[in-house]
């Protein structure tokens, strides 16, 4: 019975870090709003689903209705690490040597939404 207990402590400590990196390495995003850029103080109907995105490593992929929109990510003392808007494509490729989490930050139609990724 104690080796068995054993057993599988041993499969768990193993397959907990597989279980946590493979969700890093493809997983889905899902960006909430958090806030408009309307200020004439007149009110704004939001808009009702998040903005999904694909992430598989350090490949971000958008919906085509994400092209031309402002992408930012910034490191947990707010820095700014990276600004671009999103290409034709749809697909952002971050600097390999970011690592950790950040904030993922997309204005779309005076829009903000935002998410937590770890890369």
């Amino acid at each position: 019975m104690k080796s068995r207990k054993i057993l599988l402590a041993l499969l768990f400590v193993i397959a907990f870090p597989l279980s946590a990196s493979s969700a890093a390495e493809n997983d889905t995003i899902a960006l909430s709003i958090i806030g408009s850029g309307g200020h004439d103080g007149t009110p704004h109907k939001f808009p009702d689903l998040p903005i999904y995105v694909e992430q598989d490593g350090h490949v971000l992929t958008f919906g085509y209705d994400c092209v031309g929109c402002k992408l930012s990510l910034t490191d947990d003392e707010d820095n700014l690490v990276v600004s671009l808007f999103i290409d034709s494509t749809g697909i952002v490729v971050l600097p390999e040597s970011l690592y950790g989490l950040y904030e993922l930050r997309l204005i779309k139609d005076n829009y903000m939404y935002s998410a937590f990724i770890l890369l």
